[in-house]
């Protein structure tokens, strides 16, 4: 675990003794921001992945055009 998702954790962790409006407006935004962050870590890793595909299918395609 990173020390961003141990202070993240703890900042939820204090929130959530607070029963307010804004308390959990915060508290929502937060969950909201960690499941973007997942979305984007998602799509980084899928476009490394097809770049490096493309790079190996452009790689092969080098070597039988030599022949």
């Amino acid at each position: 675990m990173s020390e961003h998702q141990r202070e993240a954790g703890f900042l939820q962790g204090l929130i959530s003794y607070h029963h307010t409006a804004e308390s959990h407006k915060v508290d929502e935004e937060i969950t909201r921001l960690k499941g973007q962050i997942r979305v984007l870590r998602r799509a980084v890793f899928w476009m490394v992945v097809l770049t490096a595909l493309a790079v190996v299918g452009l790689g092969y395609a080098a070597m039988l055009s030599v022949e």
